[in-house]
């Protein structure tokens, strides 16, 4: 079965990670997959690489080449004889079901977030919906959001949940935390992580009077504006950007704590690598994340108080149960988003849509 994907870009998110990893695994069910990108990364930003062979083909949906571009996705697609079509993220969502129009190529559109699309985008995601095949949300959370506001057709989505890369590091060794306790977060930054608030949150725990640091991993246009929030709020002895890295698990024995500011999200991929990993964690309720943490550990989205109140509690929290909690939540992540079921969810989806198209019931 030919697969073609397309996605916005391949930069360091969450949905670009798991095109990788279904790049790299699809083809043992016999699958080809062909990488579709809709425009460039900026200069010095960080591409997901795929595995040596995939095709990887850009075109350009910016500018002047908007209009023509879904004629020439369409004329590749039909040239390269693809059996279906997966799309992820709302750009992408939008241009595959332009582009699928009139044809009998299967559409399934990747849905990763919990946010729901405003303004005259809502309008075109409503209208366009019964373009999809399929919907795939990587969250139960987020399918019942867009099934409630009309989005999507609840007898045509499924949740599959993100995968877990089989390279996931060991798990990190309990011990009692330093003082000062150290924390991580890891995502780009956006407004949609939420950094701002984490920044407010450590401001209030350090005038509490608690000791308490904080490295920022990630990548984003909101870098500037973040580096000054830290400097205007005299920040800079506590927290600390580190850019971005694919690496940046292996450096989780030097913190204490995991903490995921999201005012939103679908499942987000560097919570659920840290998760897997054994690292204790307070997060922000967002996704799927109350099925794997215990509710003390999580706060109200966009609520930088709650936020610092729950950081307080684990730094105050005993080693011993620290490492209890934080052992369930990754016997739990790990069962839930182990790579080879999850994979195996996707391959039977494919196949049964292409079952359909032969038997000319697709709809």
């Amino acid at each position: 079965m030919r697969i073609a994907v397309l996605v916005p870009t391949m930069g360091g998110g969450g949905a670009e990670r798991q095109i990788q990893l279904l790049t790299e695994h699809l083809p043992a069910f016999g699958h080809d997959v062909c990488v579709i990108t809709m425009r460039s990364l900026g200069q010095g930003s960080v591409e997901h690489p795929l595995p040596t062979g995939t095709q990887r083909i850009r075109l350009d949906f910016t500018g002047r080449q908007l209009l023509s571009s879904p004629a020439k996705l369409r004329r590749f697609l039909r040239t390269w004889r693809a059996d279906a079509l997966l799309a992820f993220n709302g750009p992408a969502v939008l241009a595959a079901r332009v582009t699928t129009v009139g044809t009998r190529l299967p559409l399934i559109s990747c849905v990763g977030t919990s946010a729901l699309p405003s303004g005259p985008r809502r309008l075109l995601m409503r209208i366009s919906r019964r373009a999809d095949a399929m919907t795939v949300f990587n969250a139960s959370q987020s399918l019942e959001k867009y099934a409630a506001a009309g989005l999507s057709d609840p007898q045509r989505s499924q949740v599959i949940h993100n995968a877990l890369a089989d390279t996931v590091p060991a798990t990190v060794r309990p011990r009692q935390a330093a003082s000062p306790f150290r924390w991580i977060a890891v995502g780009r930054l956006t407004d949609a992580k939420g950094y701002d608030l984490l920044v407010e949150s450590m401001s209030q725990l350090i005038q509490a009077g608690h000791l308490a640091t904080l490295d920022i991993f990630g990548e984003g246009p909101g870098a500037q504006a973040l580096e000054r929030l830290i400097e205007d709020r005299q920040l800079g002895h506590a927290i600390h950007l580190r850019g971005f890295t694919f690496d940046w698990h292996s450096s989780l024995d030097d913190y204490d704590g995991f903490v995921l500011s999201s005012r939103w999200e679908g499942s987000p991929n560097a919570a659920l690598e840290a998760l897997a990993c054994g690292m204790p964690m307070v997060a922000s309720d967002v996704g799927d994340l109350a099925e794997l943490l215990p509710e003390g550990r999580l706060a109200p989205p966009g609520d930088s108080a709650a936020l610092a109140e729950r950081m307080r509690a684990l730094m105050g929290t005993d080693a011993a149960l620290r490492t209890e909690e934080a052992l369930a939540a990754q016997q739990a992540t790990c069962a839930r988003h182990d790579l080879t079921p999850v994979m195996q969810r996707w391959h039977e989806a494919l196949q049964r849509l292409v079952e359909e198209k032969s038997r000319g019931t697709l709809r």
